[in-house]
């Protein structure tokens, strides 16, 4: 047994796992989380086991307990793991979120793929558009000569491949909404087609699917890649904080006054190479930067105090990846970056 599937089979054993529902990837998971020494309850809208049809049979098999009918969200109480299929769409309604808060987990299996994997993931979401560009990316590997793992939303599940992946082996993802709400994983290499209007007769509003869908790109952490489509504005500007769409169209307006472009680059190279030097002189660790700002390593606790000052820095601690003690400062006129510089230097002297 590989060592992912390893990992998965001790995550599994012992446990009290429900299942939503039992379609075509939840059956064959059931029949292994089984094996693994899970004991399993299957909730589902239907009235009685004969409502199974074929699948009955199995199910008494299997020794699997059944919530049904009306209440079937009933069988979340007391479960260690909650297996979510894409086709449940109450996420956020409160039978799943009091399970959450008694401390069941919420996963499904597209995210114990992404958490066991051990290969390179490459997955893509979007409106329109992901089937075929799921379809031909997965071309493009197997022509490179890769062995290709391709799943999600576009038809076969990935966990049970589990133990065929090997590390040299790309997996080709397709992720809808509905799958990626919940995912606090992303994949190596995050495509989004575009975003517009859609399965709003499922999500609350139209911030809620544009959230899920930047879940694909929200924790990503290095090395990645994001391609995400220019010629939709709602792709566009998914970073992982917003950039509003009126700050990028002014930015590219900028771009076409060559002359102010030149000095703009000239002031802020001159600047930030003397703004670099002064931290770390003070004793922070700043990497190199090409942009308008620098970003460094300090003391936690050192955006708050320069604020009680009146200068404002970025706290990272937010970012994916990062914790307490990483900053972003935008490098400004030489007398700004003066007063910061200076504020540093003396703070630093109480740590």
């Amino acid at each position: 047994m590989q060592k992912e599937q390893q990992e998965l089979a001790n995550l599994i054993k012992g446990k009290k796992v429900a299942f939503i529902g039992a379609g075509v990837s939840h059956k064959t998971l059931i029949k292994e989380f089984v094996e693994l020494g899970a004991h399993v309850t299957l909730c589902d809208q239907k009235k009685s086991v004969e409502d199974f049809g074929d699948y009955a049979a199995t199910i008494k098999e299997l020794g699997i307990d059944l919530s049904l009918g009306e209440n079937y969200l009933d069988g979340f109480k007391g479960q260690d793991i909650i297996m979510r299929t894409p086709g449940f769409v109450g996420y956020f309604e409160k039978p799943l979120q009091d399970a959450m808060a008694a401390g069941t987990m919420v996963t499904s299996e597209v995210e114990l793929f992404f958490q066991f994997c051990p290969c390179e993931i490459v997955a893509v979401t979007g409106s329109d558009g992901k089937t075929t560009t799921t379809t031909l990316i997965s071309k493009f590997y197997e022509a490179a000569g890769r062995r290709v793992h391709l799943g999600g939303n576009i038809g076969a599940a990935l966990l049970p491949m589990l133990p065929e992946v090997s590390p040299d082996d790309v997996a080709v993802v397709e992720l809808s909404s509905f799958q990626l709400i919940s995912m606090h994983q992303s994949p190596n290499i995050a495509v989004v087609t575009n975003v517009t209007p859609n399965h709003l007769d499922h999500h609350k509003d139209m911030q809620e699917y544009i959230d899920a869908k930047r879940n694909i790109l929200l924790y990503q952490t290095p090395p990645c890649r994001a391609v995400l489509g220019y010629e939709n504005e709602i792709s566009r500007s998914m970073q992982s904080w917003n950039v509003s769409i009126p700050a990028q169209m002014a930015g590219l307006a900028a771009l076409n006054e060559d002359a102010y472009v030149k000095e703009a680059r000239e002031l802020i190279g001159k600047e930030r190479a003397w703004m670099k030097a002064e931290l770390e002189k003070a004793g922070l660790t700043v990497w190199d930067s090409c942009a308008n700002y620098l970003f460094f390593e300090g003391p936690k606790g050192l955006a708050a105090r320069l604020e009680k000052g009146g200068i404002l820095i970025r706290d990272c601690s937010n970012y994916p990846g990062l914790a307490d003690g990483y900053y972003r400062a935008a490098v400004r006129t030489h007398e700004e970056n003066q007063i910061l510089t200076e504020a540093v230097s003396q703070i630093l002297q109480w740590f």
